[in-house]
């Protein structure tokens, strides 16, 4: 199958644009088509027009982690003037200077862009102990987060139905599971929600501890049963590898199941999602689940696992949709 026919069996216009942006980006590694991306969430866009309707001249980042640095990198449309951070610890950051929280607080006259996830309130909390009035604040660190909890349920064709059964593939630390739960209002009749990474599998148990019909795995998903080099963090970015630090077991989600029906299956396993869906082949014929599937990991995951995923089950709908402010989290829905 070719990626134009692929592109023609796409099921609405969203999804044909972020195909071929993606499509271009794998092409030219361009991150202007990743800028575009980006574009088609409502944060982003939502972002940019608060930014430019602000009525400031100057527009700063208040952070300047990683948060902070991908702002900049993605909305370069925007003529940043500065980072703030109120432990610099160097003159200049991608090329414009990093100033002390401390001392633009003595002249605010800027635009506030709060830079930063996890301690985005605590900074807000901060600015507005400090007198700056909230209309002079942007918390893009909580639009990340907006974006990020909406990131494989928000798409409308995306129904629940009795007695779903999901099958949490790289479940982390067990958070997507229960907005899955929240998701299909509490009518689960049972989760399979595998993760490698020991730190992480220990957090996804405490987490769904509550959860009667969870049954938690600590392992890998793979096309075959057998065991793999991983390279384990304790993070979102742990991942299967040939130099890794460890060695996992991974299973077939065929392995796994049984024979038992699945009714939703999602993936985010840092770029082992093709093999981890030729695992799934059988459970996928057989009962059509729903599928969110990740497609960034690799350049040319937007096109082969919709492929793999169309050899499987030519009945199946796609759509693609974005969630988050740079290249990761591109989703692909098999409906």
């Amino acid at each position: 199958m070719l990626s134009r026919e692929i592109y023609d069996l796409l099921s609405d216009e969203k999804s044909k644009q972020i195909y071929k942006l993606r499509e271009k980006y794998c092409d030219t590694a361009d991150y202007a088509y990743i800028r575009q991306l980006v574009m088609t969430t409502n944060e982003a866009k939502e972002l940019e027009n608060c930014i430019r309707n602000s009525g400031f001249s100057k527009v700063v980042i208040w952070g300047t982690g990683y948060c902070g640095k991908m702002l900049k990198k993605t909305f370069s449309r925007i003529d940043w003037s500065a980072y703030i951070d109120n432990n610099p610890k160097t003159d200049y950051v991608d090329g414009i200077p990093v100033i002390k929280g401390e001392k633009f607080l003595e002249n605010p006259d800027a635009l506030i862009v709060i830079g930063a996830i996890q301690q985005h309130a605590q900074i807000k909390e901060q600015l507005l102990c400090s007198g700056i009035k909230e209309t002079q604040i942007i918390d893009a660190g909580q639009l990340v987060i907006q974006l990020e909890k909406k990131q494989y349920f928000d798409l409308p064709e995306l129904k629940s139905c009795e007695n779903e059964s999901f099958v949490d593939v790289g479940c982390f630390d067990g958070k997507t599971s229960m907005n899955f739960i929240e998701w299909s209002s509490g009518n689960v009749k049972k989760i399979w929600a595998l993760e490698p990474d020991k730190i992480a599998f220990e957090n996804c148990v405490q987490n769904l501890s509550q959860y009667k019909f969870a049954e938690i795995f600590n392992c890998g998903a793979w096309c075959q049963n057998m065991v793999l080099s991983f390279d384990e963090k304790g993070a979102t970015s742990s991942c299967i590898s040939d130099s890794g630090n460890t060695k996992v077991d991974v299973k077939s989600i065929d392995y796994i199941i049984k024979d038992e029906e699945v009714t939703f299956i999602k993936m985010d396993v840092e770029g082992a999602e093709l093999k981890a869906l030729q695992g799934a082949a059988k459970t996928i014929k057989r009962y059509k689940p729903k599928l969110a599937i990740c497609v960034y990991h690799n350049l040319d995951d937007y096109y082969e696992i919709a492929k793999a995923i169309l050899s499987m089950n030519s009945e199946y709908k796609l759509y693609f949709r974005h969630y988050s402010f740079r290249d990761a989290e591109t989703v692909l829905y098999a409906l």
